[in-house]
């Protein structure tokens, strides 16, 4: 082919074509060449390709190589190309020319290079950070991209994890998780407190930061959550031990003024009583005046005990000893179809600081409470340990050695809504005539003047358990108490005074 046809043929072309000797020097280049890469025609010819990109042999080209070729620009800058070379023959048939065409890919991987960078920034922002982040389709509610930390938190492989439905693990019904997910893809970022559930089925306080972000041409949710069940549990502690606080400086300021009156009723029913006949018909009036005074005087006693814990003082109290003592002093007040039995290892002598009078109190409203959740009879065990830093929901301790004491009935039981408010005063489940109500109440606060905790866990149908934690003191009792159920108090025990017993639930 003659020189000159070749260079019509190649002028026309909108990417760029090199015309070289068989030695790679150049004969013509066309003006999209110029154009691409900044190099004027009449300078380069009959310089070495290599001035501009690395040249191709004339085996290759013979072979006709494509493949990527990296050149530079007049300027310096990079560029890329892809090229295909052949040989051109003279008009003898003979090897004549290597012809390159060159087609500019340039843009096509800077594109690609910014793509590779942003997906290692994302991989680096959102798989290695440590914050818990979900990708979620809101169209679908389906988990498209989770990284190690929601791995890790939720219990789920990543595979597991990719193609989840959001609900598996938010606990709100259907219909108002997709009400949240159509929120959030059209306010764009949006905060939510939500329940989520582990793969282990343990629950968990969220709040979740989500907003929209473009992945591969499709619009997402980046969830980031974040657990605040300690801090949920530290602020309902917080609202209970202020709820707590309120009702019993109201009902210490109830029964204080109560009591007042109720000193005047008295003193004049006996002033009445003493000067009417025996055979008087008023005096059975009169006497039942006295009576329900003396009842509701009981009555702000226990309101009294319960705000300000009665005029009494701590002492070392040995925690074993009197649990048997009560134990002994009810067992035969619960009937014959319960049956109390204790369960303290040998040995086992806690001393806590604490009025023994206090905590026979504790222990008999709390065996008695669990025998009115038995209508049908059962089995109540009280049992005793030391444990070290327990760990008490809603509920702070200091660290150290405590004497942990649990009441286990198999009684009916207790849904949630009722076990929110057993400590508080005056609520029960039964009617007036069954009792005050203040029987845990006052446990609550004699438990707590002690430094201790008490927690309450119950199910319908299965039963409750009580448990109570006492701060120690260093030293423990020598262990003379006889081994044995309940009722049975070793001689060198001393007598237990009788707390009042009252209804409680």
């Amino acid at each position: 082919m003659a020189l000159p046809t070749l260079q019509a043929a190649l002028g026309g072309l909108a990417d760029a074509a090199e015309l070289l000797e068989l030695d790679g020097r150049v004969v013509y280049v066309n003006p999209a060449f110029e154009r691409l890469t900044g190099h004027d025609a009449g300078g380069l010819v009959g310089r070495h390709i290599s001035d501009v990109h690395e040249a191709v042999s004339v085996e290759r080209a013979a072979a006709s190589w494509s493949g990527r070729v990296d050149a530079k620009s007049s300027s310096g800058g990079a560029l890329a190309f892809d090229g295909s070379y052949s040989v051109v023959s003279g008009d003898d048939g003979a090897p004549r020319w290597v012809l390159g065409l060159l087609r500019d890919v340039t843009r096509q991987l800077h594109e690609e290079r910014a793509l590779r960078q942003s997906e290692e920034l994302y991989r680096q922002i959102f798989h290695s950070n440590q914050a818990i982040k979900l990708l979620v389709d809101p169209s679908t509610g389906l988990i498209e991209d989770a990284n190690l930390a929601a791995c890790d938190f939720y219990g789920y492989t990543p595979e597991e994890l990719r193609g989840l439905h959001i609900d598996r693990i938010n606990t709100l019904p259907r219909e108002r998780l997709d009400q949240a997910l159509l929120v959030a893809r059209q306010s764009g970022s949006r905060t939510f407190r939500f329940q989520h559930r582990r793969k282990s089925g343990e629950l968990r306080e969220v709040e979740v930061f989500t907003g929209g972000v473009e992945v591969g041409g499709r619009y997402l949710l980046l969830s980031i959550v974040h657990d605040v069940t300690e801090r949920v549990r530290a602020e309902a502690q917080l609202a209970r031990a202020q709820r707590m606080d309120s009702l019993g400086r109201l009902a210490g300021g109830v029964a204080h003024d109560f009591n007042n009156l109720l000193f005047v009723v008295l003193g004049e029913a006996r002033i009445v009583l003493r000067g009417l006949p025996e055979d008087d018909p008023l005096r059975a009036e009169v006497e039942r005046i006295r009576d329900a005074a003396t009842r509701a005087s009981e009555l702000t006693r226990h309101l009294l005990l319960f705000a300000r814990g009665g005029d009494v003082t701590p002492e070392p109290s040995d925690v074993h000893k009197t649990l048997r003592g009560v134990a002994s002093l009810v067992s035969s007040t619960l009937g014959h179809d319960v049956r109390l039995s204790i369960e303290a290892p040998a040995g086992v002598r806690p001393v806590a600081y604490i009025a023994t009078a206090q905590l026979e109190q504790a222990l008999v409203n709390l065996i008695i409470n669990a025998r009115e959740a038995m209508p049908h009879g059962g089995r109540i065990v009280a049992r005793l340990r030391v444990v070290s830093d327990p760990d008490v929901e809603h509920q702070r301790l200091r660290p150290g050695d405590y004497a942990e004491l649990e009441i286990v009935d198999d009684g009916v039981g207790m849904p949630k809504e009722i076990v929110a408010h057993v400590f508080e005063p005056f609520f029960t489940t039964k009617g007036p005539e069954h009792g005050t109500g203040l029987g845990l109440a006052i446990t609550y606060g004699i438990v707590h003047r002690a430094g201790g905790a008490i927690s309450v866990e119950s199910e319908v149908g299965v039963g409750t358990t009580f448990r109570v934690w006492l701060p120690l003191l260093d030293g423990l009792v020598p262990d003379d108490t006889p081994r044995g159920d309940a009722g049975s108090t070793g001689s060198g025990e001393r007598a237990v005074r009788a707390p009042t017993i009252a209804s409680l639930t």
